[in-house]
């Protein structure tokens, strides 16, 4: 299961998008999709890819698209909630810039504030499955 990494939802026009940034991003939305299959039922997602561990690795625009295809197919299947408009991007075009980060950052918190409330609102059986302490058979 991928890990939950808080995301960054104050991106401000003189930060840099480092290989660090994508693989927290890559990872909540897994998170997500994870969580939310167990509420909400089986569904798929497109492949992201691997985690960048080298600057030597090449800014992929399909790993780009995806996530933005992925955050639509899990806000399908949850509340459908808006988060504003996405956005496609093009081999040589415009790099993903920070207006953009904080769409898909914050969008990607307020599923995990939905996943998280869902699950604390889940019916719990109360009991305890065991003896009871200072009772022998």
């Amino acid at each position: 299961m991928a890990e939950w990494e808080t995301p960054k939802t104050d991106w401000v026009e003189t930060d840099r998008f480092n290989i660090y940034d994508f693989n927290r991003i890559k990872n909540n939305i897994l998170y997500i999709y994870e969580e939310a299959k167990t509420i909400w039922g089986d569904f798929s997602i497109e492949d992201m890819g691997d985690d960048i561990d080298s600057y030597s690795a090449y800014w992929d625009v399909d790993c780009f698209n995806a996530f933005e295809t992925n955050i639509d197919t899990i806000n399908e299947h949850m509340l459908s909630q808006d988060y504003g408009y996405r956005k496609t991007f093009y081999e040589n075009g415009v790099f993903i810039d920070y207006s953009e980060l904080n769409r898909i950052e914050s969008a990607i918190l307020k599923m995990k504030k939905i996943v998280d409330g869902r699950n604390a609102s889940l019916r719990r059986l109360a009991f305890r499955i065991g003896l009871p302490k200072g009772i022998y058979l």
